[in-house]
């Protein structure tokens, strides 16, 4: 694995793992976790392999369908006892938001990972970690984790 200073070139499982245990170092700074990448990109997996790392009680799931998956931690610790993830990739007006129960969500206090997030911009403070997904022509990814403020006008994959 490479590292530069917000970004892993990702070749395997091992290099995710420690991916995911810089986003539970970063879970003390920031709640909120902007997933930004294509179709396919491994948002999904680097949320398997972040929940293996915490210690959810049930395997992750994507929540294409559900919208709003909620687990529990099997050993709660300083008050991090849940973690909401969310897909809002079938979302088409901003409206739907309100049926979820969206920022009752993001007001939670407990970690919320957001995929497909372009849909709800208007509802980051820009106090959110934004975690960018490139597959590169090789297989590998690239992963950066980066303050969402710091990116003036981030691009969004869009659908």
């Amino acid at each position: 694995m490479h590292q530069e200073e917000d970004s892993w070139i990702v070749e395997n499982e091992e290099d995710l793992r420690a991916v995911a245990k810089a986003i539970m170092a970063d879970m003390m700074h920031f709640k909120i976790f902007l997933l930004n990448g294509a179709m396919g990109s491994g948002k999904t997996t680097l949320m398997k392999i972040l929940g293996d790392e915490i210690g959810l009680e049930d395997e992750v799931n994507s929540p294409t369908f559900s919208i709003v998956n909620e687990y529990k931690l099997q050993n709660p610790k300083g008050g991090l006892d849940t973690i909401y993830h969310m897909d809002l990739y079938r979302l088409e007006d901003p409206d739907e938001l309100f049926e979820i129960g969206f920022v009752e969500y993001l007001d939670s206090g407990k970690p919320v990972f957001i995929e497909w997030p372009e849909i709800a911009d208007k509802w980051y403070e820009g106090t959110e970690a934004l975690i960018e997904i490139e597959a590169l022509d090789n297989g590998n990814r690239k992963i950066r984790i980066l303050p969402y403020d710091a990116i003036e006008g981030t691009t969004w994959v869009t659908k």
